[in-house]
C-alpha cells in the first residue's frame, strides 16, 4: 500500500512532506530532558548520548553546552532518543520514515519554523512541478485556535494540501467535518484513529485522502471552468437569436403542435448549451485538462477503504433526475403528460400514452377526440418480480416500486386534464367558472384554456346525476359508472364545485415512461397461437 501512496505522490508531483507539530518544539523538552538525564545518570546510562564522553558529574554541565550550541535538528534527534514520544507521534513518524525511504523528501517542523519557512521560502518553492504535502495538528498547544490559526497564514493554493489531525471525530465523521470546516479545497481533517488504530493502513490511507480531496477540487473547478464558458456562450447566443426565428420556434411551432410552449423555450435553451460546452471542451486544451484532473482522481479512487459514504445527497440528485415534483409541474399548470404519477384514493397511478395523442392541439381537443389514457397502479416493496411486473427506477423508496403490465385501466382524461388548472395539482372544477378557473388567465396558454372550456361542459351534466346519487337515487348504478370512468366518486360541494379524488404528485422520468409504455403496447399486442392438437 506504501508503493500506491509514493506512486500518488510522484503523480501529484508531491516533492516534500512537511509535519508540523509541537512536539518538535524541542525548548519546551529541555526540563524534561534533564529530567531523564538524571535517572540516566542513577543507572549510568549516560552513555546513550554518544556525543558526549565527559564524566557523569560533569555530564548535565556540559550537555546545557552541546544544547545551546546544537542544531535544531540535532536537538530533535535527541530529544527523540532520550524522550517517548506519544503513540500517536511514533506513528506518524514511522510512516513518514517508511515514505522518505522512497525518495520523498520529509522535514518536521515547530509551528513557529513553519510559520517562518513559509513567509519565508516555502510560498516561493511552491509550484506545479513541486508541490507539498502538510501536516498539522488541530489542537496545538501554542497556538490559541490550533492548526487553523496557523493554516490562515497559509494562501489557498492547488500546490500545497494539507491535513489536519484532531481526536474530536472518528474516521467515518471525516467528510461532516471537512463540511464544517468550509469545505476546503486544500484542507482535509484527519482523525487520530488514523494513527492509533492500525497505523500502517489507516495512516497512508488517510495521507491518501489528502491528495484525494485536491484531485476532486481540481476536477470541478476545471469543469466548472467549461461549464460557466459554455453557459456564457449559450446565454450570448439565445440573447442574440432573431426575434422572427425566435417567435416562430416558441410560439409558431409549440401552437401547431399542440406543445407548452415553456417546454419548447427550455428545449432550445438546453440544446445551445450542449453544444457550447461541447465546443468549448475541444477548446484551449480543456479536454486534456479535464483527462488530466480524471486521471489523478483515478489514480487516488483506486485505494480500499472501510469507510461508509452518505449516499443520501446522491439519492436525492438521482430522484430528481427520476421524478420531476409535483411543485413544479403543478404550480407551472403542466398539461398532463406520459408518465404523470397520480394518487387517486389511497392509491397511486401512472399515466402511460402515446405523447403526441395526449398533445392538446390548438382547438383544446386532441387528434381522434381521445376521451381516456391508461393508467397502472403502482405498488411497492416486491420481493421478486413476476410475469408482466416492471420496475420503477427509484431510489428513495427500500426495495422498489413496480407495475403489473397486465393490470391498466382506462380513465377519462377529462378528470385528469383537471390537474393542471390550479396548483395544487388537484382534479377540482367549479362549474360557474366556464371560461378560466384562475385569476389571471395568461398563465394559461390559449389550447389549455379551450380545453377546460370544454371540460366544463362535461362537468355541467355530470352536476345533476351527483345531486341524483346524493338524494340516494341509483345510488349504486351511479357509483359504478364514476368508478369504471374515473376510478373514484366525486364529491359535489355547494351544488357547483364538483371535487375527484384524484391529485398529481410527480411525473416520471420521459424516457423511461416511454420504455414502460412500449411494454404495455407489447402486451397488448401479445398473439395467442393456437395449441397443436397433434400432440
Amino acid at each position: 500500500m506504501i508503493d500506491k501512496l509514493v506512486q500518488l505522490l510522484n503523480l501529484s508531483n508531491v516533492k516534500k512532506i512537511i509535519y508540523v507539530d509541537d512536539i518538535f518544539c524541542v525548548e519546551r523538552y529541555l526540563e524534561d530532558a534533564h529530567a531523564v538525564l538524571r535517572t540516566w545518570l542513577e543507572t549510568d546510562d549516560y552513555h546513550k548520548l554518544d556525543f558526549i564522553s565527559s564524566d557523569k558529574d560533569v555530564l548535565e554541565e556540559e550537555f546545557d553546552s552541546w544544547w545551546n550550541g546544537a542544531t535544531d535538528d540535532d536537538k530533535r534527534n535527541c530529544v527523540f532518543d532520550v524522550m517517548q514520544l506519544s503513540d500517536e507521534g511514533q506513528n506518524i513518524l514511522l510512516c513518514l520514515n517508511n515514505i522518505k525511504n522512497h525518495e520523498i523528501k520529509v522535514e518536521c517542523m515547530s509551528p513557529a519554523e513553519f510559520t517562518d519557512a513559509f513567509i519565508g521560502d516555502l510560498k516561493n518553492e511552491v509550484k506545479d512541478s513541486f508541490q507539498v504535502l502538510l501536516l498539522m495538528d488541530q489542537e496545538l498547544e501554542d497556538q490559541k485556535h490550533g492548526g487553523e490559526t496557523l493554516l490562515q497564514k497559509v494562501e489557498d493554493t492547488q500546490y500545497l494540501h494539507c491535513g489536519l489531525f484532531s481526536g474530536k471525530f472518528s474516521i467515518d465523521e471525516e467528510i461532516d467535518v471537512w463540511k464544517e470546516l468550509g469545505s476546503s479545497t486544500m484542507v482535509y481533517p484527519l482523525s487520530k484513529k488514523r494513527i492509533l488504530d492500525e497505523p500502517e493502513e489507516k495512516m497512508i490511507e488517510g495521507l491518501r485522502n489528502i491528495l484525494w480531496l485536491n484531485h476532486v477540487s481540481n476536477l470541478k473547478k476545471d469543469a466548472l471552468e467549461v461549464f460557466d464558458n459554455g453557459y456564457n456562450q449559450a446565454c450570448m447566443t439565445f440573447k442574440n437569436m432573431d426575434p422572427a426565428s425566435f417567435d416562430s420556434a416558441i410560439v409558431k411551432t409549440s401552437k401547431k403542435e399542440g406543445c407548452w410552449e415553456y417546454v419548447t423555450l427550455n428545449r432550445i435553451f438546453m440544446v445551445l448549451l450542449k453544444n457550447s460546452i461541447q465546443m468549448t471542451i475541444v477548446g484551449e486544451n480543456n479536454f486534456k485538462n479535464l483527462q488530466n484532473d480524471l486521471c489523478k482522481l483515478r489514480m487516488s479512487s483506486v485505494f480500499c477503504s472501510d469507510n461508509e459514504i452518505d449516499k443520501s445527497w446522491l439519492r436525492e440528485l438521482r430522484n430528481s433526475e427520476l421524478y420531476t415534483s409535483g411543485t413544479y409541474i403543478n404550480q407551472t399548470y403542466s398539461p398532463v403528460a406520459n408518465g404523470d404519477i397520480f394518487k387517486i384514493g389511497s392509491k397511486k397511478y401512472i399515466l402511460l400514452f402515446q405523447p403526441c395523442s395526449l398533445a392538446i392541439r390548438d382547438d383544446g381537443k386532441r387528434s381522434r377526440q381521445l376521451a381516456s389514457a391508461y393508467i397502472i397502479e403502482i405498488k411497492n416493496n416486491k420481493q421478486s418480480l413476476n410475469v408482466n411486473e416492471v420496475a420503477l427506477e427509484n431510489s428513495d423508496i427500500p426495495g422498489f416500486s413496480y407495475v403489473n403490465i397486465a393490470s391498466f385501466k382506462r380513465v377519462s382524461l377529462d378528470v385528469l386534464d383537471l390537474v393542471s388548472f390550479n396548483t395544487d395539482g388537484k382534479a377540482i372544477i367549479d362549474v360557474t367558472k366556464e371560461n378560466c378557473p384562475i385569476e389571471d388567465e395568461n398563465l394559461l396558454q390559449p389550447n389549455m384554456l379551450k380545453r377546460y372550456h370544454n371540460i366544463s361542459l362535461f362537468a355541467q351534466k355530470l352536476i345533476p346525476i351527483l345531486i341524483a346519487c346524493d338524494k340516494g337515487d341509483a345510488k349504486n348504478s351511479i357509483q359504478h359508472f364514476c368508478k369504471s370512468c374515473f376510478l373514484t366518486v366525486p364529491c359535489l360541494r355547494d351544488g357547483k364545485i364538483i371535487e375527484f379524488q384524484v391529485q398529481r404528485i410527480e411525473r416520471y422520468n420521459e424516457l423511461l415512461a416511454q420504455v414502460l409504455y412500449s411494454k404495455l403496447m407489447n402486451y397488448m399486442a401479445r398473439i395467442a397461437v393456437p395449441n397443436d392438437f397433434s400432440e
